[in-house]
């Protein structure tokens, strides 16, 4: 819910009193079909607050509206030539942002606390939605991805760093949808190595490595 206020709203209200913002999101929730007492409710309008309160929240209060595009759907395929059949992915961009610098900033939402891994946790989505970005912009636009982790006290959006650009990135994409669909189609999953696991600081570790009972 935090994620469709946010498409919703108007960042113009980035730049208003608290009382006002806090009354705005409120009426957008029941526009929405929700009540603030609902469970999860106020968690949700206390997420959309906090990204209201950032920086980068009264950056975008001051763009033009044209510049902001929200919930845009895409489908990416990632076939390279030559490549025995096809692959494509789809998904939504939450925002994509034309600065005024002539560049594209797409940030997805996620609702949790940050990720000790920051936006490196999400590179294979960021990635995904980085080249989806790159045509839907111009030719030759710069174009960033990160996220905003709504659930921090601060939800700054905290951008991928990509040596060597969404481009390069893009084959050993391919690589990991065609070896996931693979997987799916025989029902076979490998499970990687344990210390790739903690690395990555895996929610689901413990299916595929778990602890030795207590006795």
């Amino acid at each position: 819910m935090a994620r469709l206020l946010l498409r919703e709203l108007d960042f113009r209200w980035a730049s208003v009193p608290v009382p006002e913002r806090r009354a705005h999101l409120t009426a957008l929730l029941q526009d929405l079909g929700h009540l603030p007492e609902e469970e999860g409710m106020e968690a949700a309008l206390k997420m959309a607050e906090r990204f209201l309160g950032t920086p980068f929240a009264r950056i975008l209060a001051a763009s033009p509206s044209s510049a902001l595009h929200r919930a845009l759907p895409f489908g990416l395929e990632l076939s390279s030539p030559g490549a025995r059949g096809r692959v494509a992915v789809e998904g939504e961009l939450d925002l994509l942002w034309e600065t005024p610098e002539g560049e594209a900033w797409g940030v997805a939402y996620r609702p949790g606390k940050r990720h000790p891994l920051g936006p490196v946790a999400f590179a294979h989505e960021l990635v995904v939605q980085g080249l989806a970005a790159k045509r839907l912009v111009k030719e030759g636009v710069p174009v960033r991805v990160g996220v905003a982790f709504l659930g921090e006290p601060s939800p700054e959006p905290e951008f991928l760093t990509l040596p060597g650009g969404l481009t390069e990135a893009a084959e050993p994409l391919e690589q990991a949808v065609r070896a996931l669909a693979q997987s799916g189609m025989q029902d076979e999953w490998p499970s990687r190595e344990a210390a790739t696991c903690q690395a990555l600081h895996c929610g689901f570790a413990e299916h595929c490595h778990p602890s030795p009972r207590a006795c």
